[in-house]
């Protein structure tokens, strides 16, 4: 159809210029399209209202209209205010009326037929502008699932245990110091102790990113040197109960923070930053319970699938300077592994503060 043809750069350059765009965006207009709508003229000012969410969107939208869409003299349409049936409406200025005589009334009916403009906000076009395509609009994770898998290979914490093997470097040591090889001396092999804990935020403002925390998953697990990882779930902030699987057996979260004693623990939540408000009340909760996990473990960390400018003037704002938090891309995810490694937090994050 020549109206999705037209529409669809302008998707594609809202989204690449960081709009908050979605599929689910894009199909809402498509099946406007299909329905025939009666005022499928007015169809620039409905994407308008569905995809442009602040003023500069808004700007974005009507300069992408106005240099991909072959639309004369495009401008947004304000928002008029109903009019009384007692009133006719007011005729554009652009469009010449016949004179009626004096004596005659314009009525709302009249006015109506005489109005002829030159010009439509939307022509409709009898050909495509270009050959028919066809789209396939697959989600993309921001790191590959190869990537994913192997960042965790960096989570690994050396220890000596189980069945003794010889200690080549001691036992020449041994040699040198005594002259004589007395007996070979042996140590518990060094291994992988890792154990990893974490916690996901589902439901709600989560949702849009269920493909994501999958793959993240799929690549904790995947990772092959983490013998021990544990995953739990919750919603919003880590309270009084966490669930093994989403809907169902809850399990207290004081019991899941003690298998945490002296591990390492990762937290996979929006903070409050998808919906884009603060809310004192998550940020207090959230608070207490950093406090809770600090007495159990210093090696905990925060990815927030949300990127780092929308943190901005949100909940996730101020939980950022209370725990460690990065965005849940190829740098982030190496940032929050070195933290759950030991590695110092950042300057000016601390719980104490």
């Amino acid at each position: 159809m020549a109206d999705l043809d037209l529409l669809l750069p302008v998707f594609q350059r809202l989204r690449r210029q960081g709009v908050a765009l979605g599929v689910d965006d894009y199909l809402v207009a498509v099946e406007a399209i299909k329905a025939e709508l009666d005022n499928i003229d007015d169809f620039p000012g409905l994407c308008r209202l569905l995809w442009a969410k602040s003023r500069e969107d808004q700007q974005l939208f009507d300069q992408a209209m106005k240099e991909l869409v072959p639309i004369p003299n495009y401008s947004p349409r304000a928002k008029t205010t109903p009019q009384s049936q007692n009133q006719p409406p007011t005729p554009k200025t652009d469009t010449q009326l016949p004179q009626l005589p004096k004596t005659e009334k314009l009525t709302p009916e009249t006015q109506l037929k005489l109005r002829s403009p030159s010009v439509q906000p939307f022509p409709r076009q009898t050909e495509p502008l270009a050959p028919p395509q066809s789209y396939q609009l697959i989600p993309r994770l921001p790191i590959n699932r190869r990537d994913l898998a192997g960042v965790w290979q960096q989570l690994h914490r050396p220890q000596r245990g189980g069945v003794p093997e010889l200690d080549l470097d001691a036992t020449i040591h041994s040699i040198c110091r005594t002259g004589l090889l007395l007996k070979p001396v042996l140590q518990p092999r060094r291994c992988n102790r890792a154990e990893l804990l974490v916690l996901v935020d589902y439901q709600s403002s989560m949702t849009p990113f269920a493909s994501l925390i999958t793959a993240v998953i799929e690549g904790i697990e995947r990772g092959g040197l983490l013998p021990r990882t544990s995953f739990y779930y919750f919603h919003d902030c880590p309270e009084k109960f966490v669930y093994v699987h989403p809907y169902l057996t809850q399990v207290p979260l004081e019991k899941v923070l003690d298998t945490a004693q002296g591990n390492s623990v990762l937290i996979i939540s929006d903070a409050g930053s998808a919906r884009g408000y603060y809310e004192k009340r998550r940020v207090a909760q959230t608070k207490a319970f950093i406090q809770r996990l600090s007495n159990y473990t210093y090696l905990y960390t925060w990815l927030n699938p949300m990127p780092k400018n929308r943190w901005v003037a949100t909940s996730a704002a101020d939980i950022a300077q209370m725990i460690p938090m990065f965005p849940l891309d190829r740098e982030g995810l190496n940032d929050a592994v070195k933290i759950l490694r030991g590695y110092p937090f950042p300057v000016g994050v601390s719980i104490n503060e």
